[in-house]
């Protein structure tokens, strides 16, 4: 029996920023034992916007959330999670809930922190895979429903350039992939209005509190057509495709390589040397996301 693979944005934009990458990653699944600082400490905001959206069903009163999301970050330090993030934690998450959610969260109603979902999707070569991705919060404005992905970068002033985020391809593809939802009848389970994109500066500031607070949070509509979304699932599709036919696997010549979890291993095998012995020691094996395939 075929499997239809299903098949994330992470995954797509790994293949066509360096195909090496792309075959360390998802053919041959490895990924680092030490995953670093900046991954860690986005991973952890992630995690408590996500209480923090699920604390706001339950009360809208600031001091209150605040106690709760306070109670739930220091609990961290029991867990034995690296403190130097559970400070910064700490102090992203108090301006978030006291200065920033206030302005950009009136009136909503929580739909979902963390919505999972999974589209079917068909190639341009008639091939069927899933779209599959986390929304990280969906709401309710009045009658439309907004999706929201939230972002985290650890350097100052680091938000994106003008129209980096309106052009989002995640945001476009993950959207297009929620209206194609439908239920038994053919009703659109998530009719999406639109997209928006926050943006979290995480930078250690000596003093973060008095940073004026669009310096360090940011949130920017992303507002899209029916033909810019459909534009983007052939888009998509055609990527698709593309990877599962891949066979050579080229590294990527972009400045980001200094930056890459494979880099020593990718010298190592650019240079003809084996790359085992590295891989063996500073990586281990995945088993959630593989590349998609054609049987």
């Amino acid at each position: 029996m075929n499997v239809v693979p299903k098949v994330s944005f992470s995954q797509v934009q790994t293949f066509l920023r360096c195909r090496k990458k792309w075959q360390y990653g998802y053919v041959n699944q490895w990924v680092p034992n030490e995953p670093g600082m900046a991954m860690e400490m986005g991973d952890y905001i992630h995690g408590k916007m996500d209480i923090y959206y699920q604390l706001l069903r339950q009360t809208q009163d600031v001091d209150e959330l605040w106690k709760m999301m306070e109670a739930n970050i220091i609990e961290d330090l029991n867990l034995e999670v690296n403190g130097e993030i559970v400070a910064r934690g700490i102090k992203t998450m108090w301006r978030y809930v006291h200065e920033f959610a206030p302005i950009i969260d009136a009136g909503i109603t929580v739909v979902e922190p963390e919505l999972h979902f999974e589209a079917p999707m068909v190639t341009p070569k008639e091939r069927p895979f899933i779209l599959e991705g986390y929304i990280d919060l969906a709401y309710w404005k009045g009658p439309q429903l907004i999706v929201r992905d939230h972002k985290t970068t650890g350097k100052p002033g680091n938000f994106r350039k003008k129209g980096e985020t309106e052009y989002d391809m995640q945001q476009a593809t993950y959207i297009g992939g929620l209206r194609q939802i439908v239920d038994e009848e053919g009703k659109q389970l998530f009719p999406v209005f639109r997209g928006e994109v926050t943006e979290l500066v995480t930078f250690n500031y000596k003093d973060f509190t008095a940073v004026p607070i669009d310096k360090v949070m940011r949130r920017t509509p992303t507002f899209r057509a029916d033909r810019a979304i459909a534009a983007a699932m052939d888009w998509y599709g055609n990527v698709v495709d593309q990877m599962i036919e891949e066979e050579v696997f080229l590294r990527s010549l972009e400045n980001g390589c200094k930056y890459c979890w494979y880099k020593e291993p990718c010298i190592l095998s650019s240079q003809g040397v084996d790359d085992g012995p590295i891989l063996s020691v500073a990586f281990r094996k995945k088993s959630d996301e593989r590349r998609p395939t054609a049987t």
